[in-house]
């Protein structure tokens, strides 16, 4: 079978056609998804949080399952905490998972993404944020934060890191990552 693409959608011939065989490849070499779980911070050793004091979250991406896209190596830095995309104007959709363990009931977490070079520092560039009561008093809680995005030069230029601040001292552990890239910025704008 071959499909019609309309000249807008090609670069230069009014009419393309392309096999379905084609089409799965360029859609295999344009999106993907990668989880990251942080093997580091363990409900044993937890990453412990001071109340009303932003921190990174902390994830060394030690056991990673993917399905990338082609030329890209990873949406993770587990180094330096960072989503990482490849080109100015990818699309992603973002979910953060973990559980968090409050030391004093009726608190709240907040978090943001944050794109500037130092996002604990004066070069902060918050691009989205929210916040999350904890439930539970001080039992452990699991959380999931889901949010879509884009990339821009800012973004490649620094990486995305995930910011949070709890109101009351905190551990936080079962840490995940999971980046979905759901729009290349290598396709032409209609």
């Amino acid at each position: 079978m071959t499909i019609q693409i309309p000249s807008r959608f090609t670069s230069d011939t009014p009419t393309a056609n392309v096999t379905d065989q084609a089409l799965r490849d360029w859609v295999g070499r344009a999106f993907g998804w990668a989880s990251y779980a942080d093997t580091q911070h363990t409900s044993g050793s937890p990453q412990s949080v001071t109340a009303d004091t932003p921190a990174i979250f902390e994830n060394n991406g030690g056991t990673v399952t993917s399905r990338l896209p082609a030329g890209s190596t990873q949406f993770w830095n587990g180094t330096t905490d960072r989503i990482v995309l490849d080109t100015a104007g990818d699309a992603w959709d973002l979910r953060i998972t973990g559980t968090i363990v409050p030391a004093s009931p009726n608190g709240t977490l907040d978090w943001w993404l944050d794109i500037g070079s130092d996002p604990l520092g004066g070069s902060s560039i918050p691009i989205t944020q929210a916040s999350t009561e904890y439930l539970k008093g001080t039992d452990p809680q699991d959380f999931v934060i889901a949010v879509p995005g884009f990339a821009l030069s800012t973004f490649l230029a620094n990486g995305c890191a995930i910011v949070f601040s709890s109101s009351v001292n905190a551990t936080i552990y079962n840490k995940v990552v999971f980046v979905k890239k759901d729009h290349s910025g290598e396709t032409k704008p209609v």
